[in-house]
Parts: C-alpha cells; structure tokens; sequence
C-alpha cells in the first residue's frame, strides 16, 4: 500500500507486554471512543459457565 509520501507498512500483533496492561489500554480505547468490545459481559459470563463445568467435570472424574 502505497501512502503519499511513498509505501506504508502497518504492522499487527502479537502484542509484547503485560496482558493486563494491554486489556485495560484496549478498555480504554473502547470507552474514548465509544466503540464496542469483540467480546462483552454476555460472553464473559458464558466462558465462566463453561470453565466452572469443565471444573465440575474434572472434580467427578478425579482430575483425569
């Protein structure tokens, strides 16, 4: 892609840096700008749901 000033090169991920850093400038973002999340609470609550089964599996079976 070419820019006027000559090529330009755009460069993504993989973010370097403390996770819980990078979440809460993402967060950040979202709220400066009033966009919205890939993920939100729905989906935030259903990966709970779904680790705590995998828990509960992995309690009635002993761990294996």
């Amino acid at each position: 892609e070419a820019g006027p000033l000559g090529p330009v090169t755009k460069a993504f991920g993989p973010l370097y840096g403390d996770a819980f850093s990078n979440e809460l400038e993402t967060f950040h973002r979202h709220i400066m700008e009033g966009t919205k999340p890939l993920t939100d609470l729905a989906d935030s609550r259903r990966d709970l749901a779904l680790m705590a089964e995998i828990i509960a599996r992995m309690r009635e079976s002993g761990g294996k």
